[in-house]
């Protein structure tokens, strides 16, 4: 994980969610495949906004540890998880993503930064909708 007095985010020109993953990094490690499917899901969100994000963050305590970017929005259960079960959300209204890692501009711009809050449910960041979301 990233130094405490890492530089905070006070820019969001991408439509982020933040999600908390301090529990499922404790328990699967802080490997890539680990945060990828830390961060992806499952998550209760609101619809429009999940469909609208370009980018997820997986955040413990505060500071990015993991930068997703996102090709689809899809309803929980609908892909298999393979270091960790779906916790039967499946047919919930939660969600889920799938992606792979950002790319190293957009990783430079987020990964090891510090949120303005720390989210403990998914927070949203960025230009959504032509509003400004902090």
């Amino acid at each position: 994980m990233h130094s405490l007095d890492s530089e905070d985010l006070d820019h969001f020109p991408d439509n982020l969610i933040a999600v908390s993953i301090k529990d499922t990094y404790k328990r699967y490690g802080n490997d890539e495949q680990a945060l990828y499917e830390s961060t992806r899901g499952i998550w209760a969100l609101n619809e429009e906004k999940a469909d609208a994000a370009e980018y997820i963050l997986g955040v413990v305590d505060s500071h990015v540890v993991y930068v997703m970017s996102v090709a689809a929005c899809l309803a929980a259960g609908s892909t298999n998880y393979f270091l960790r079960d779906d916790n039967g959300f499946a047919d919930s209204n939660r969600y889920e993503f799938v992606g792979r890692t950002a790319s190293e501009e957009i990783q430079a711009r987020y990964l090891g930064k510090k949120l303005p809050s720390n989210p403990q449910g998914p927070h949203y960041y960025g230009p959504y909708l032509g509003k400004e979301f902090v």
